[in-house]
């Protein structure tokens, strides 16, 4: 150890085990978090290690809810809507969905389960597609202007809990929920024209489908572009 440094030289952690490598990085006992993001020891932001497949299994409920939805018929949204349900119920049991996801997935089927299925209502069953995916926009929205985007809860999985309340952990959860408030807000204009061109309803999904695939692979492009960002920046 090399008394010189201030204290200590260290191997520490660039880019994690994930990465399979190592780098020797010096810094004093004491330094900050932030000292210590900015040479490499501790990840730049948490969402550069962020799985976004990972992200989409969150939505496991709702994507359910879709597929057995697509019966077009009031027992296959009953269904629907009873297995969104149980799903989320078993996923925030497990510790699988945990935050705002958790929390919204279980209060919006509560109340689709009590509308469509214990005491149907011809309205909400009418415009159910809008109102799954507005809900979600809304959530995605309100967990921006509340400055706790709903991607946090998962990135904090691979942040150091020091590094939570820096700027550049909270700039990546808010443009990776802003990138699924895009897909939410899409996906609600599209169920809103699937209501005015019932013909074109199977065209309508597929292109649905589409946009929640490329969300995956948008917010995948800017998880590596983070990386390779903090990469150069070591």
């Amino acid at each position: 150890m090399d008394a010189g440094l201030g204290g200590g030289c260290f191997w520490g952690v660039a880019g994690g085990l994930a990465e399979g490598r190592w780098e020797n990085v010096c810094f004093a006992p004491g330094e900050s978090a932030f000292v210590r993001e900015k040479k490499g020891v501790v990840p730049l932001a948490g969402t550069d290690r962020m799985n976004p497949w990972k992200l989409l299994l969150a939505f496991a409920p709702w994507v359910v809810f879709l597929l057995f939805s697509l019966g077009h018929s009031l027992f296959s949204l009953q269904m629907g809507v009873v297995s969104a349900a149980i799903v989320a119920v078993v996923m925030g049991v497990l510790g699988i969905h945990r935050g705002l996801i958790l929390w919204s997935g279980l209060g919006f089927f509560a109340f689709a389960v009590a509308t469509v299925v214990v005491s149907p209502h011809a309205l909400v069953i009418h415009h159910m597609g809008v109102l799954a995916s507005g809900f979600l926009l809304a959530m995605a929205v309100v967990s921006l202007l509340a400055g706790h985007p709903f991607t946090e809860a998962y990135a904090r999985e691979h942040t150091p809990q020091e590094l939570w309340t820096s700027p550049a952990f909270r700039r990546g959860c808010a443009v990776t929920t802003a990138i699924w408030a895009g897909v939410f807000l899409i996906n609600t204009l599209l169920n809103v024209a699937k209501l005015s061109w019932p013909a074109g309803s199977v065209v309508i999904e597929v292109i649905g489908y589409m946009v929640l695939v490329t969300g995956v692979f948008v917010t995948d492009a800017y998880v590596k572009r983070a990386r390779r960002r903090r990469e150069a920046s070591v």
